[in-house]
C-alpha cells in the first residue's frame, strides 16, 4: 500500500511538472507572437500620430482629448478587429504622479498589473508588455505601452495597447487542459502496469524465497507440503501418484571428517544426480537436512522402477572418491485404503528406513 501511494504522488507530481512546463513553453510563446503584433504596429502609429497628439493628453484640455479619443478610435476601428486590439490610448503620467488618458469616463482605465507595466514604461523610456496574461473582468487581456520621447528625450506619453485574447486564452487553457488529461492517463497507465509488473516479480521473488532451497536450488518443505496437498486433488481426479524418499548417506562422517563444507557438497551433488535421474527438477524438493522427496505425477510404474533401479545402481562419484549412496523409499497412492498422499508418504518413509539399515557398517569411501 506505502508503494502505492508513492506511486500516485509521483504520478501526480510528474503530471503537475509537465503541466507546468507546458504552460510555461505555450505561454511565452503567445506573449512573444504577440509582442511581435505590437512591434509590427508600432511603424503604422507612428506614422498616424504626432507629437501634438501627446501634448493633448498632458494639456488636459477636455475638448482636445474628446478629438484625439475620435482619432484614436478611427486607428482601432482600422487595425482593431484582425489585431484584436480592445483598447488603444494615449497616457501620461504628470510630476504630480496623476495618470492621464485619453480614455472616455466610460472605458477601463488601466489598474492593478497593466498600471504598473504602463507606469514602468514610463518611468523606463522603454517599451513593456506585460509578462503573462492578464484576466480582469471576465476578459483575458494582453498590455503593450512604449514611450514616445521628444527632442530633449523627455517623455510626453505612453501609447498604451491593450489586446482581449480571451478567445486565444481559452483554447490555450483548453489545449493544457487536454496535455494535462493526456499526461495523466499516460504516466498514471504506465505506472500502474509498471507497479502490477513490479508486484508480481515482487510476488514470484518471495514465493522464489519461502519455496526454494538455498544450498540446493531445489524446492523445500513448504513447497513439498503444497504440493501435497494439490496431490490430493490430483488423485481425486484420476491421477497416479507415487511418493519417493531418499536419505544421503555418510553425511555426519564427511561433516565429522572433512567438515560442513564438503558435507553441503555431498548433499547437493547427490541431489542432482536424483534430479537427473527422476527427470524434473521441479518434482525433487529437499525436505529435511539430508533428506529429499519426489512427488511423481502420472508416471507409469514401469518408468518409476526404471528410476528406482538407475538410482540403486548409480556409482559415480559425489565427492572427491566417495561414491554415490543413499537410502531410498517408494510408495504409490492406493486410492482403495489410502485417507490421502500422507499415507503414501509414510509409506515411503518408513521403506527408506529400511534401505537406511542396509548401509550401516558399509565404507563410504572406494
Amino acid at each position: 500500500m506505502r508503494a502505492l501511494l508513492i506511486i500516485i504522488v509521483a504520478v501526480l507530481v510528474a503530471t503537475g511538472l509537465i503541466f507546468y512546463i507546458m504552460y510555461s513553453i505555450l505561454a511565452r510563446h503567445l506573449v512573444a507572437d504577440l509582442t511581435n503584433r505590437t512591434y509590427s504596429m508600432q511603424k503604422y502609429l507612428r506614422e498616424m500620430l504626432v507629437f501634438d497628439d501627446f501634448y493633448v493628453v498632458s494639456s488636459n484640455d477636455a475638448e482636445s482629448v474628446t478629438q484625439l479619443r475620435g482619432k484614436l478610435s478611427s486607428i482601432k476601428e482600422a487595425i482593431g478587429f484582425p489585431a484584436g486590439v480592445q483598447q488603444l490610448y494615449i497616457a501620461y503620467i504628470d510630476s504630480d504622479g496623476n495618470l492621464l488618458t485619453s480614455l472616455s469616463p466610460d472605458e477601463r482605465l488601466p489598474a492593478g498589473y497593466l498600471l504598473d507595466r504602463l507606469q514602468q514604461s514610463f518611468n523606463d523610456s522603454a517599451l513593456v508588455v506585460t509578462e503573462f496574461i492578464y484576466t480582469t473582468g471576465g476578459k483575458a487581456i494582453f498590455g503593450s505601452y512604449w514611450t514616445i520621447l521628444n527632442q530633449r528625450g523627455e517623455p510626453v506619453g505612453v501609447i498604451c495597447i491593450e489586446f482581449d485574447i480571451t478567445t486565444i486564452y481559452l483554447g490555450f487553457l483548453d489545449s493544457l487542459l487536454y496535455v494535462g488529461i493526456a499526461s495523466l492517463l499516460i504516466i498514471g497507465i504506465s505506472s500502474a502496469l509498471g507497479y502490477l509488473s513490479m508486484s508480481k516479480a515482487r510476488d514470484n521473488i518471495y514465493k522464489f524465497m519461502a519455496y526454494c532451497d538455498i544450498l540446493t536450488g531445489y524446492d523445500n518443505r513448504m513447497a513439498f507440503e503444497s504440493k501435497l496437498a494439490r496431490c490430493n486433488e490430483l488423485a481425486t481426479e484420476g491421477s497416479s501418484i507415487t511418493v519417493m524418499v531418499f536419505d544421503v548417506n555418510n553425511l555426519k562422517i564427511v561433516n565429522d571428517t572433512l567438515g560442513h563444507k564438503d558435507g553441503d557438497e555431498l548433499i547437493k551433488n547427490t541431489a542432482d544426480i536424483i534430479a537427473e535421474h527422476i527427470g524434473d527438477n521441479k518434482a525433487l524438493y529437499r525436505i529435511g537436512g539430508d533428506e529429499f522427496g519426489a512427488l511423481l505425477v502420472d508416471y507409469t510404474w514401469e518408468k518409476v522402477s526404471g528410476i528406482l533401479k538407475a538410482i540403486r545402481s548409480e556409482s559415480r562419484n559425489v565427492l572427491n572418491d566417495m561414491p554415490f549412496s543413499c537410502a531410498v523409499g517408494m510408495s504409490r497412492y492406493d486410492r482403495s485404503g489410502d485417507s490421502s498422499i500422507r499415507d503414501a508418504l509414510l509409506r515411503a518413509d518408513s521403506s527408506m528406513y529400511e534401505d537406511k539399515k542396509k548401509s550401516k557398517g558399509v565404507t563410504p569411501f572406494k
